[in-house]
């Protein structure tokens, strides 16, 4: 399991993640968004995959739902 925490300035954000696709990663890999300790949504991804909802400087991302408050 890995985990990221960022501080942010209240308001809106697009929550979104970039992994390298191969065979060999999960197919469901589950990403969990909180704010502060109460999960606003659990999404879960094919890391089979590419991730394909858009690119930006070079890689590819796929949003996790949203936006969030």
């Amino acid at each position: 399991m890995a985990r990221w925490t960022f501080n942010v300035t209240p308001g809106r954000y697009r929550v979104s993640a970039s992994w390298f696709a191969h065979s060999n990663r999960a197919s469901d890999a589950p990403y969990t968004i909180l704010s502060g300790s109460t999960a606003l949504a659990t999404v879960r991804v094919n890391q089979t995959q590419v991730a394909n909802d858009f690119s930006h400087a070079g890689t590819n991302w796929e949003d996790l739902g949203g936006p969030y408050d």
